[in-house]
């Protein structure tokens, strides 16, 4: 009995370690056409046109609300290691306060999106460095009544 038992869990343990060697395919984000990408005009569309051609933006961030990131990728993992990202079709669309389009920002070459971000000039008012945005504040509110000075 108990030599069935420890080759019966044996058998289980082999089992599981070669299931966990599989590779893992995962396609995550919004899938968005070539086409309707094709679509867009810079300077003509309006976020309106653009929400009805691409669908919803999978993020726009509360501080940055004149960028939409649509994201798209497909990551392959093994094992227990980090998720590889094989393909990245993520993208994300600049407009101007008026909501006209103005850039579309791509993630080439398998770039990681923060890279391509970070190689274009981004439009928007509030960009002006690290040190202006932690400093901006300082010397705006009196220290002796407490109440705001103005500008």
């Amino acid at each position: 009995m108990n030599q069935k038992f420890f080759t019966l869990l044996k058998v289980l343990g082999a089992t599981c370690f070669v299931t966990a060697c599989q590779h893992h395919e995962t396609l995550k984000g919004r899938v968005v056409r070539t086409e309707d990408l094709k679509l867009l005009k810079v300077g003509l569309c309006r976020k309106e046109e653009v929400h009805k051609i691409l669908g919803v933006p999978s993020c726009v961030l509360n501080y940055d609300p004149l960028v939409w990131y649509y994201l798209n990728f497909l990551s392959n993992q093994s094992l227990f290691f980090r998720p590889e990202i094989k393909d990245n079709r993520s993208f994300a669309l600049l407009f101007d306060p008026k909501g006209v389009l103005q850039k579309i920002v791509l993630s080439e070459n398998n770039l990681p999106f923060y890279q391509a971000l970070d190689y274009q000039k981004l439009p928007c008012e509030h960009r002006g460095g690290f040190w202006p945005q932690l400093l901006r504040n300082v010397g705006r509110f009196s220290s002796k009544t407490g109440k705001q000075k103005a500008r």
